[in-house]
């Protein structure tokens, strides 16, 4: 009964560091993609302004998205730190 235990324990272990690899991986790919969003926005808010109220609306949009955005960086940020951690403990 108790290698039983012991085998349904390590079984559970292993595929939470299965589901811990995936969710880094995921994390990375999203971070990176955010990353890559921002600088776009970046480049979009310091551009020159123009005279439209569209062109106006676009650049408040953008400003307040930038912010969105660096906010959930920093999020994503702990979170891999985190589960690296985990993962790489074994925890």
């Amino acid at each position: 009964m108790e290698l039983v235990f012991v085998a349904r324990g390590a079984s559970k272990a292993i595929s939470i560091g299965a589901a811990l690899a995936r969710y880094i991986d995921g994390l990375q790919q999203t971070l990176a993609g955010v990353e890559e969003m921002m600088v776009q926005l970046r480049g979009l808010i310091d551009s020159p302004p123009k005279e439209s109220s569209v062109a106006a609306g676009l650049n408040l949009a953008a400003e307040r998205h930038w912010r969105i955005l660096t906010g959930m960086v920093k999020v994503i940020k702990v979170a891999l730190g985190r589960f690296r951690l985990y993962h790489r403990f074994g925890i």
